[in-house]
């Protein structure tokens, strides 16, 4: 049936993430950036049409690095999980390929395209990197030590730190020097760098776990993983360590 063959590829593109992401994205908008503007009797700035490239923007370039992760995964994967691979199975590898590049593309083009109406060089140059980063991660720096946890946490934080920065940046078009007399640029990138903090937090421990959990194949494919290089009890300590931070940032914010 239709759903049989399209199930698949709705896997391959992990369709509950980009789903959940969409969802933050406009929840930090809605109830993050238009609240603090209402607080400091500002109008709502962000047009429909900036939250959906924004939104679109960002769930393709994730699609995309989902796909060509588990392109470049096949045989780790096929060790770690083998009744779940679909690349080369359910998915052709020319498939793969060619969806990724789709979806890059359409995400890039949707960042230039947000970065020429605001005005802002530096929008589309953010897209360009992450989309790049993405790319040298699955291919490469997964396999190092701590690079690779560190850039798909550095991914997660911008996606809620990019919200902030297209809402100041609509701001300071609106208002110019004026709006620096004003506490709102400040307070909205503390709020969104805040959110992209614990997003930051909680992707590298679950990417962390992730190593945990598929080291046989990551030792078979000779990664330099955490838990390969310096064992699994100090990753453990890491990995507390961590939840612990999260705790105390968590109890902070609470407070604060």
């Amino acid at each position: 049936s239709l759903a049989e063959k399209i199930k698949p590829y709705l896997q391959l593109l992990r369709i509950g993430n980009l789903a959940f992401l969409a969802a933050l994205l406009y929840v930090m908008e809605k109830w993050v950036a238009v609240p603090l503007l209402h607080l400091e009797q500002f109008p709502e700035q962000m047009p429909w049409w900036v939250l959906l490239l924004l939104i679109l923007s960002t769930i393709c370039i994730a699609a995309g690095g989902y796909v060509i992760n588990d392109y470049f995964d096949t045989k780790i994967d096929e060790i770690n999980r083998p009744t779940k691979v679909i690349v080369g199975k359910s998915v052709t590898r020319a498939q793969a390929a060619m969806g990724f590049q789709i979806l890059l593309g359409l995400g890039v083009l949707c960042g230039l395209c947000l970065a020429v109406l605001l005005r802002d060089v530096t929008i589309g140059l953010i897209y360009i990197v992450i989309s790049g980063l993405l790319w040298f991660y699955s291919s490469s720096y997964k396999r190092q030590l701590i690079i690779g946890n560190l850039m798909i946490a550095v991914c997660a934080f911008m996606s809620c730190f990019m919200i902030g920065y297209v809402v100041n940046t609509q701001l300071i078009q609106t208002y110019q020097s004026l709006i620096y007399q004003t506490p709102i640029i400040i307070d909205i990138y503390a709020w969104t760098a805040g959110f992209g903090l614990f997003s930051f937090l909680f992707t590298f421990l679950r990417e962390i776990i992730k190593d945990i959990d598929d080291i046989e194949g990551d030792r078979e494919m000779e990664c330099h993983t955490i838990p390969i290089v310096w064992g699994i009890g100090t990753t453990k300590i890491i990995l507390m360590a961590l939840t612990i931070g999260i705790l105390l940032l968590t109890g902070y914010t609470a407070l604060a």
